[in-house]
């Protein structure tokens, strides 16, 4: 008997740090997203592209030491919403992973910014929804 020949053989896969990313969930389907600053409260409203740093031009601006100067931005891209560090230099967390690459949100998201062990307390937490209250 002839013998069985596997033409498409799986790649190797290869060992990755955790990072945040969402291959098979797609972003939560909405026309405007709101990012909500949790110490305060504030809710920013998102229907384009928003960039979040420590000074202009950046949209949203935290005079925080360890934010940059463009730290995160959050676009719209078809019907959902993506989240990308602008290589910054404390990093962006989403739920708690680190963002190397664009990924999409999903309602009740925890985007953290800025965190050090230089100043823990200089940390901005921020939760993405896409309900209006």
């Amino acid at each position: 008997a002839p013998e069985a020949v596997e033409l498409n053989p799986e790649p190797a896969k290869k060992a990755k740090a955790p990072r945040a990313s969402r291959p098979v969930e797609k972003a939560t389907k909405a026309d405007i997203g709101y990012l909500v600053d949790v110490e305060t409260g504030a809710r920013h409203e998102i229907r384009k592209t928003i960039m979040i740093g420590r000074e202009p031009p950046s949209d949203l601006v935290f005079q925080i030491p360890t934010i940059s100067k463009r730290h995160f931005q959050i676009r719209k891209e078809g019907d959902g919403f993506m989240i990308e560090d602008m290589r910054s230099t404390n990093g962006t967390y989403l739920n708690g992973l680190p963002v190397h690459e664009p990924v999409p949100l999903r309602d009740g998201d925890e985007v953290v910014v800025a965190i050090t062990l230089k100043h823990p307390k200089g940390a901005r937490i921020f939760q993405f929804t896409t309900k209006p209250e």
